[in-house]
């Protein structure tokens, strides 16, 4: 989703099981946002479910920006999934699109 100069990610993080979930925003490679989930919702096999948004300004990006959502969960490995976000300088000076792929 994005709006005139902004693009909002989300992460979602499903069926987890315990509730307690830390997750962090990196921008390239960078730390961003750490939040730890607090409106969870219940699934009815008793596992939870949760999303996280980050607004991303293209503005004060260049060309590329790599966002990446890192996710810790009852002492398991870290789990990341990345998102790689190309701003074209033409339609950036009209303020407007963004073109995004997932990374592995």
């Amino acid at each position: 989703m994005q709006a005139e100069n902004q693009v909002n990610v989300t992460c979602q993080v499903k069926k987890f099981y315990p509730q307690s979930l830390q997750l962090t925003w990196l921008e390239n490679g960078n730390m961003s946002w750490t939040e730890t989930a607090s409106t969870l919702i219940e699934n009815k096999d008793g596992t939870y479910n949760w999303a996280s948004w980050l607004l991303v300004n293209t503005c004060v990006h260049r060309d590329v920006v790599v966002l990446t959502c890192q996710v810790e969960h009852d002492g398991q490995p870290v789990v990341s999934k990345s998102l790689r976000l190309e701003v074209s300088a033409h339609r950036k000076k009209q303020g407007s699109d963004v073109t995004h792929g997932l990374s592995k």
